[in-house]
């Protein structure tokens, strides 16, 4: 199960994302470091970015370690959305379960350098 969160300056809303996360992952872009994958596609319908976060069971046993990575990662998304150059559909997935003790600020900073390095910031 797959979810998106839409997020602008005021509210985040959460909904079932049924197809176009498979699209997504089958033909966007992708910029992997070692504790993620970004995989990305332009989206011109939409007005506003829609992002997934992909914590797998593989990953993460446990559904309270998966849940917080996913309540850190739309954190972060939802404070760095109005750096994005555009509007994309993304697709944020975790590798590694090392992102369970990882401090905040390393998961920003990481985050930040693949955002830039898929050219996704201004």
């Amino acid at each position: 199960f797959l979810s998106i969160i839409v997020l602008n300056d005021l509210y985040s809303i959460s909904f079932p994302w049924t197809q176009q996360p498979s699209l997504c992952i089958d033909n966007g872009k992708a910029v992997r470091s070692q504790q993620f994958t970004i995989k990305y596609v332009p989206n011109a319908r939409r007005t506003h970015p829609r992002f997934s976060v992909v914590v797998s069971k593989k990953v993460i046993k446990s559904a309270v370690g998966r849940n917080r990575i996913r309540r850190r990662l739309y954190e972060y998304l939802r404070l760095n959305t109005g750096k994005l150059n555009g509007v994309y559909d993304i697709v944020v997935i975790c590798t590694s379960a090392e992102l369970r003790t990882l401090p905040y600020a390393q998961i920003s900073e990481q985050l930040d350098q693949l955002f830039t390095k898929a050219s996704l910031y201004k």
